[in-house]
């Protein structure tokens, strides 16, 4: 990597820093006095490069913005070569304030296309395409001015950081520290899986009784079921027989309270027991209550029952007929149709007073018509007589012809009479007729009347009187179809309405008084059946007592086995990690021994090549720092330097050394490190940035240092050199030279116009 061009604004010392067209090969002095700003310059390269200087190792950052200034920028224009792209002209740019905003980007010149932004990505930049960190171009590239005052200790833990080799020790000792720390983690799993294992083979007894144990709760479990089911079935019969037991007295007072009952009560009483029976029958058909003699008993009582319940359905639908009968009787006389006896009535009576209105008219005028006949006929017999009087009257009209007008009139009135008297006497015929039907009709209506009333008396005796007092009574006004129902009734149910005593115990009420004696003895039953089942309970119940415990008893043991089971293979769980935990920590002991084993051959075999590798660098450059006094140096497996004296004709320590020679032996050793980095990492030119290495050398082994650097490698090209103080001849010997000053805070150097005027 070559440096072309160095800018800074605010930065540490300078307020603006421009150093433009850096040539790319040579040797660059910067000449001035302490406190210049020389090594500021060096800083800069740190810190556009990494974002630190060897400055702010000790401060923040923000300490190197120039005072009196809210921030402070680097910018650096520099070449790489890449094997993918050729020639790289590439820009770096960081800037930061006093907030602790820092910001840094890498463009690609001349196009100022960005290839990095941020700190992250130009790091990883630098650390990719350069090929070095900040430690590695410190030591390898970056020559402080405290450099050259390593000695002994110091220098040989230079020399193990730059080869690797204290890395490899330290990695060593770390290593060995794990294995100590991972062989008392398998210690201590050695002693869980002992110690797993011996509970393991505790909880293996209890185990092995699994399935005996299970085969006994199974039959526990099966015992206890069943005995189970025969308690609740003991359960059931008593609370079903205690239930019976409540119920019965009820029952027994229900038949007699059904001997005098009578209307609906007895209906609905008689249903109602035959229902409770018909079910207390059906429970003990289908081993609800497996009792065969109170089957019988019961079966007794329900056919009795279902005898009383036909009688009086069948006196039901008689009542049924009766008052069907009484309903027609009604219709007939209220109907609202036009042949009922109402309505007949109202129309006749209607009828007849139309007659007397239409009489009443007739009446009138045959009145009216004999007036006229009176009339005409005097005229005419008037006027026939020829009256002077009535003459005068009539002028020129002969009298005759009135005398026959007047009795043609008087013909018709009486013809006109003689029809309103004929027609009023059909009228009074059928008045007549009339009455004679309305008369009728009155007496039938009565009749009706009287059957009805006849028919509601026998209908409240339905619940006030018994079935027998119903039958005699209806058979005092039954006609037609009640009659031939009522004849079918009693011939039937002649023993239970007690009108036939020979055919039957008695009536109907002998028939549920001798039932209430049945449901006594039925009772008697049912409580013995109730004591006995009382009994049967009991005893299961104990039995059941006993069953539970000993399935529980069963039913712990198995249980606490299984827990047993489960903490078995919980611990072999336990134990197979622990053993894959063990042998893991196993094998990483066995790869660290052996990565410490190979860190500990590298390491020997780093130290026994770098002694060789670097000693011919050395070789090399030490003739032109040392002006050919010191021209062989070699490195021990400690990496202590030892450098061959002509005068002793061996090789001597570096602590024997004087100043002067330790200084040019340590700077060309640097010279060294970095060409063997070069080599080994970089492959390409490279800058060096030396500050004041110079500083115990004379003026002619400066000179000869300074003209040989140039000379040394093809790869390391380019040489930033500070000097406090430089003389005419050492000048002389650089290619470029940058000068500062102390009262300086703006330094602006262009190489290009400074070659343009040497050409010039």
């Amino acid at each position: 990597m070559i440096i072309r061009s160095i800018k800074a604004e605010n930065f540490m010392k300078f307020s603006r820093l421009n150093l433009l067209d850096l040539p790319e090969a040579g040797v660059i002095g910067i000449i001035g006095p302490n406190e210049s700003g020389k090594s500021t310059i060096g800083e800069a390269l740190l810190f556009a490069f990494f974002g630190r200087t060897k400055m702010s190792k000790d401060c923040p950052l923000e300490s190197l913005i120039h005072w009196g200034s809210e921030y402070m920028r680097v910018e650096i224009d520099f070449v790489l070569l890449d094997q993918e792209h050729g020639r790289r002209n590439l820009r770096i740019y960081r800037e930061i304030d006093r907030f602790g905003t820092n910001y840094a980007k890498i463009l690609e010149l001349p196009g100022k296309q960005e290839v990095a932004r941020g700190n992250i990505e130009v790091t990883s930049f630098i650390q990719a395409q350069v090929g070095f960190d900040f430690f590695e171009f410190q030591h390898a590239f970056y020559h402080d001015q405290y450099g050259s005052r390593l000695v002994d200790d110091s220098q040989r833990e230079f020399l193990e950081r730059m080869t690797g080799v204290r890395q490899m020790d330290s990695a060593i000792e770390k290593i060995k520290t794990e294995v100590e720390q991972l062989e008392r983690e398998f210690g201590h799993y050695q002693k869980d899986i002992g110690r797993n294992l011996k509970q393991i083979e505790h909880f293996a007894r209890t185990v092995e009784r699994l399935p005996e144990l299970r085969e006994e709760e199974e039959k526990a479990v099966y015992d206890y079921v069943n005995m189970k089911e025969t308690v609740e079935e003991n359960s059931r019969s008593r609370e079903a027989y205690g239930s019976l037991i409540g119920s019965g007295n009820g029952r027994e007072q229900r038949f007699v309270e059904l001997a005098s009952a009578r209307g609906s009560q007895l209906e609905d009483g008689v249903a109602g027991l035959l229902d409770d029976y018909r079910s207390l029958q059906s429970r003990c058909i289908d081993g609800e209550l497996d009792d065969t003699e109170l089957a019988e008993e019961t079966g007794k009582i329900s056919g009795a029952l279902e005898q009383a319940n036909k009688f009086l359905d069948a006196y039901r639908q008689l009542r049924g007929s009766f008052v069907e009968a009484r309903e027609t009787l009604e219709s007939e006389l209220y109907g609202g149709d036009e042949n009922s006896l109402k309505t007949r009535l109202t129309a006749q009576e209607q009828e007849r007073m139309r007659l007397a209105a239409v009489l009443k008219g007739r009446l009138r005028g045959q009145l009216a018509g004999g007036a006229l006949f009176l009339l005409f006929a005097g005229l005419a017999v008037a006027f026939a007589v020829k009256i002077e009087s009535l003459e005068n009257l009539l002028g020129e009209i002969p009298s005759h012809y009135v005398s026959l007008g007047c009795g043609g009139v008087g013909l018709l009135a009486l013809l006109f009479l003689s029809l309103k008297y004929v027609s009023y006497r059909g009228f009074q015929s059928r008045r007549s007729d009339l009455a004679k039907i309305i008369s009728e009709l009155n007496k039938k209506i009565q009749d009706t009347k009287s059957r009805i009333r006849d028919y509601l008396r026998l209908e409240e005796l339905k619940d006030s009187g018994a079935p027998r007092d119903y039958v005699e009574a209806a058979g005092e006004i039954a006609t037609g179809a009640a009659a031939k129902r009522l004849e079918e009734f009693r011939g039937r149910y002649s023993a239970l309405l007690g009108l036939d005593p020979e055919a039957g115990p008695g009536d109907y009420t002998d028939l549920l008084r001798q039932q209430a004696e049945n449901e006594n003895t039925c009772r008697k039953r049912i409580k013995s059946l109730t004591q006995g089942c009382a009994r049967k309970l009991k005893d299961s119940e104990a039995a059941l007592k006993k069953a539970q415990s000993s399935r529980d008893r069963i039913s712990n043991e198995l249980r606490e086995a299984e827990g047993q089971l489960a903490k078995k293979e919980t611990l072999e769980e336990k134990v197979a990690e622990f053993e894959s935990a063990a042998l893991k920590i196993r094998r990483e002991i066995d790869d660290r021994r052996t990565a410490c084993e190979l860190l500990q051959l590298c390491s020997a075999t780093t130290r026994e090549k770098v002694g060789p590798t670097l000693s011919r660098y050395l070789k090399c450059i030490l003739p032109r720092l040392t002006e050919g006094r010191y021209r062989d140096v070699k490195l021990d497996p400690d990496l202590k330097i030892q450098v061959f004296a002509d005068e002793r004709s061996d090789f001597i320590s570096a602590v024997e050394l004087s100043g002067g020679t330790n200084e040019a032996l340590m700077l060309g050793l640097r010279l060294a490190l970095s060409q063997a980095h070069i080599t080994a990492h970089t492959r390409q030119k490279q800058f060096m940035f030396l500050d004041e290495p110079f500083k115990m050398m004379d003026g002619a082994r400066v000179v000869g240092a300074l003209e040989s650097l140039g000379k040394l490698s093809e790869e390391l090209c380019q040489f930033f050199v500070v000097q406090p103080r430089c003389e005419e001849e050492q000048v002389a010997a650089l290619d470029r030279v940058i000068r500062t000053a102390v009262e300086t805070t703006e330094l602006k150097v262009d190489f290009a116009a400074s070659s343009a005027d040497e050409s010039a």
